[in-house]
């Protein structure tokens, strides 16, 4: 007699943990969709604004390939400024604006001089 009013009970469990397992499953699906969805758009987001930068051939003669060129900042003077040091194939030169207008200059650092004082 026990027996029988058991096996609805275990039945029942059994249904309810299909069921249950059943929501988790969907939730997880619905949460895994949603982040996959969420990373598709954002990456192409990224992908749209990641601008082109032509092979050295593509760009017209007698200018320089972005490819060519690296873009710095740095403190050369140690006065506490940084300056923009523009690499052309890893010369780097001094970009400055004079009067307006953007200016290279070859340039070289010397280092520091140390005189002795007599006393």
């Amino acid at each position: 007699m026990n027996e029988g009013r058991l096996l609805p009970l275990i039945e029942h469990n059994d249904n309810e943990r299909v069921k249950m397992n059943k929501e988790r499953y969907l939730l997880l699906g619905f949460i895994g969709g949603t982040l996959f969805v969420t990373t598709v758009i954002c990456l192409r987001d990224v992908l749209q604004n990641i601008r082109y930068i032509p092979r050295s051939e593509d760009v017209q003669q007698g200018y320089i390939a972005p490819s060519r060129l690296e873009i710095t900042v740095d403190d050369l003077d140690r006065n506490g400024e940084l300056e923009t040091v523009l690499h052309v194939d890893k010369i780097p030169y001094l970009l400055r604006e004079v009067e307006g207008k953007p200016v290279l200059s070859a340039y070289e650092i010397k280092p520091a001089e140390i005189i002795p004082k007599n006393y």
